[in-house]
């Protein structure tokens, strides 16, 4: 199945210029052929081409993406050092079907500028890639006191993975999670001192990834991989 993304599939019935050109001039699609495509907000769509000058389309079947009863998880995570470990990230995290990411600049960051565009890019061809109707929200770099103040009031269950034992944390399997979760993941350099205690006081509870130190995407491989699959 070779999954097409028209974010505005009802109201222009067309694929946009990109998704047009790879469909008609590179995978030779043509007039009244049928093809898969998704709004990138929870429906598939089966189409026929219409012309192959602006891949015009007509709707013919409309299904909706099921809600399944996993968490809903919002990861807000420091961008790594090395860009294609983000781009990597990212791609896997939306093959997980992580519903929001936020990028967080923390006191040990060493990257401080995100390319959203970038970011969207891949995550837009690991949505078509791994067949999912959902394109997750990828929010901008955001101080980590912010978002710690921004969402410490929602009813997601909060929690920050920190290797700091010098405060208080569980395992991660021993958590009893809500249906929404927030999580966050530090840098390299793990969050500051000062970091966590924000966080804690502001109600967030301290998470460990098991004994092993990891690096930033693969904690949040980790945290997506409980969170999906308990």
């Amino acid at each position: 199945m070779q999954l097409f993304y028209a974010p505005d599939i009802v109201l222009e019935e067309q694929l946009p210029s990109e998704e047009a050109k790879h469909c008609i001039k590179i995978l030779r699609h043509t007039v009244g052929d049928i093809i898969d495509v998704t709004d990138g907000k929870g429906s598939f769509y089966s189409c026929e081409i219409l012309n192959t000058s602006k891949c015009a389309l007509k709707i013919i079947l409309t299904t909706t993406e099921k809600v399944s009863t996993r968490h809903r998880l919002h990861l807000a995570v420091a961008p790594t050092k090395n860009g294609e470990r983000t781009d990597w990230m990212i791609e896997k995290l939306v093959e997980f079907g992580i519903d929001e990411i936020t990028f967080l600049s923390c006191a040990h960051n060493e990257r401080h500028k995100m390319n959203l565009e970038r970011c969207n890019r891949i995550a837009i061809s690991a949505m078509k890639q791994s067949l999912k109707a959902t394109l997750p929200k990828i929010n901008d770099l955001i101080s980590f006191k912010e978002y710690i103040s921004l969402t410490s009031t929602n009813n997601y269950s909060k929690y920050i993975a920190h290797c700091d034992a010098t405060f208080s944390r569980q395992e991660i399997n021993t958590t009893s999670a809500s249906k929404n979760v927030n999580c966050c993941i530090g840098p390299e350099g793990d969050f500051s001192k000062q970091e966590i205690a924000y966080a804690l006081e502001k109600g967030f509870e301290g998470i460990a990834l098991g004994d092993s130190r990891l690096r930033t995407e693969t904690a949040a491989m980790a945290v997506c991989s409980y969170f999906y699959f308990n």
